[in-house]
């Protein structure tokens, strides 16, 4: 594997009276609605995705509590650099991100704040490092 990886941000949309709790819900059900589905399993093998890392973030701001998904996927095969097939899968995962937000009793999430990306070699160390060391700084501060 050459080091690939796909890296990207899920969404919702808040406001200041949706509950910390119900907003942990609905993400949580959510991405278990995208990783069960037989479409995510296709989209595993045709990606060579070997494994994926999942980290919530959550943030208090002026429309109350946001949270959200940052995701790395570990992907390889050569199919991955088609630019076409990444947008292609990005499509599908905003999409059904969306519907399954709705499913759980949010608005669809909106285009702005979602993205998905591929990056390899020296950046991708670089970006997941960066990812966690913003993580890990929450705790010691």
């Amino acid at each position: 594997m050459g080091g690939r990886l796909l890296m990207g941000t899920l969404t919702m949309r808040h406001h200041k009276g949706h509950r910390l709790s119900s907003e942990w819900d609905a993400l949580a059900s959510s991405w278990d609605s995208v990783i069960r589905s037989q479409v995510w399993k296709r989209w595993k093998d045709r990606l060579g995705m070997v494994g994926n890392l999942r980290v919530v973030e959550v943030t208090d701001g002026d429309n109350g509590w946001h949270a959200h998904l940052h995701l790395v996927l570990l992907v390889g095969g050569r199919e991955v650099e088609d630019p076409d097939l990444v947008d292609e899968f990005t499509s599908w995962l905003l999409g059904k991100w969306s519907r399954a937000l709705e499913r759980h009793g949010f608005p669809g999430a909106l285009s702005v704040g979602q993205d998905v990306h591929l990056v390899e070699g020296i950046e991708a160390a670089a970006q997941v490092g960066e990812y966690l060391a913003k993580f890990s700084a929450y705790g010691t501060g």
